[in-house]
């Protein structure tokens, strides 16, 4: 019964559209070329946008990762009164903390060693105490995912129904020109 009665609604459905008159179906066509006309803003929006953000959250995150190192070390000079021979042993490279571990496991260190494990140590401290000082202080991080495709196409939407942008702005020259050229289009046609 449900099957015979869905058959004939797409019966009645398929001949009421091939008897239709033209002038009918234009706002149908205009609706869809309005949705083909979202799409592909959106589509541009995040083209252009999407990757140059991504580029921007990362080089953030890695400068917090500096600014914080940078910080503690500054910190970790202060403490011991700016000795050269502890900066030094500070600022030594990774090879050079692995062979200093290497000789601790050996149950051989000499005492240059035991101070320069024990400063990495606290510079190491220290670094996971600016971690939880900033999470206390409630750093806000750029939102990594601002410009998907949904949120460019609430961008594209909001820029067509004239709601003003928000938050989010174009930054790259191609999305400010598809921002121009959508703003042009919309007003001036």
């Amino acid at each position: 019964m449900f099957l015979q009665r869905l058959r004939d609604g797409i019966a009645q459905l398929m001949f009421g559209l091939r008897m239709t008159n033209p002038r009918q179906c234009i706002p149908l066509l205009l609706l869809l070329i309005v949705v083909f006309y979202l799409f592909m803003g959106s589509a541009c929006f995040w083209f252009f946008e999407h990757d140059h953000h991504e580029q921007s959250v990362r080089k953030w995150y890695m400068n917090l990762a500096v600014n914080r190192r940078h910080f503690a070390r500054s910190i970790s000079s202060r403490i011991f009164n700016d000795t050269r021979n502890l900066l030094i042993i500070i600022d030594r490279e990774q090879s050079e903390r692995v062979q200093v571990r290497n000789s601790i496991k050996s149950k051989n260190p000499s005492p240059t060693t035991l101070i320069g494990w024990r400063i990495t140590d606290e510079l190491q401290l220290l670094v996971e105490s600016l971690k939880r000082y900033e999470d206390r202080v409630e750093m806000r991080a750029p939102d990594r995912n601002e410009w998907t495709f949904l949120n460019a196409f609430n961008y594209a939407y909001s820029l067509l129904l004239t709601l003003g942008h928000g938050v989010k702005i174009p930054e790259t020259s191609g999305g400010q020109a598809c921002h121009s050229t959508k703003f042009y289009l919309r007003n001036f046609t």
